[in-house]
């Protein structure tokens, strides 16, 4: 059994912010008013085109499940260049992997652990913490809090610390029951905001 993950971004933008000031008025003359606008800036996410094979799947020693040896997602390069630095989460949930033949893996069995490949000096990212496929692979269609079937943290940039480029990535882990069939897939949405 392989599968396979697709990778999809979202994003969020900002709006202008605007600035006056005033000079003070010297003695005998006139008061003069300076203004100007912060223009809002973009808060961008990229995502390196192509899918993310996670191997031939191998039966556990406990021989209870398949599990995949970690492959990383390609690389994601959030820009920020936002007025105010006002920081950005990262987050991704995946739904539920399915195969031309429709077996289904639940996307609760999938986890991750997010790394910053990347990033400049100025900024303080920080890297999302791991996240455990469920420890015992769910049915399809399961509800389940486990894994990436709900939305996780990825990376995240505090106030004051996102202004810039950074790329981010994880390690992904699959946990399937033994009865997955191959080429299954999913897709992986990872959001900015």
């Amino acid at each position: 059994m392989a599968a396979v993950i697709a990778v999809l971004g979202g994003l969020l933008g900002a709006s202008p912010a605007a600035a006056t000031d005033t000079v003070p008025e010297p003695s005998g003359g006139s008061a003069e008013s300076i203004g100007t606008v912060a223009q809002p800036g973009t808060l961008t996410i990229t995502v390196a085109l192509g899918n993310v094979d996670l191997g031939d799947a191998v039966v556990d020693p406990t021989n209870e499940h398949l599990t995949t040896s970690a492959a990383d997602l390609k690389p994601i390069t959030v820009t920020d260049t936002r007025a105010g630095n006002p920081g950005y989460n990262v987050t991704g949930r995946t739904g539920d992997f399915a195969s031309p033949a429709d077996a289904r893996i639940n996307g609760a069995n999938l986890g991750w652990r997010p790394r910053i490949l990347t990033q400049e000096t100025v900024q303080a990212l920080v890297a999302g913490v791991s996240v455990a496929p469920a420890e015992n692979p769910l049915p399809a269609g399961t509800p389940s809090r486990d894994g990436l079937a709900t939305a996780r943290a990825l990376a995240s940039a505090p106030q004051g610390g996102g202004i810039g480029t950074a790329v981010i990535t994880a390690s992904l882990l699959l946990h399937a029951p033994t009865s997955a069939s191959d080429g299954d897939q999913t897709t992986l949405t990872i959001t900015v905001i």
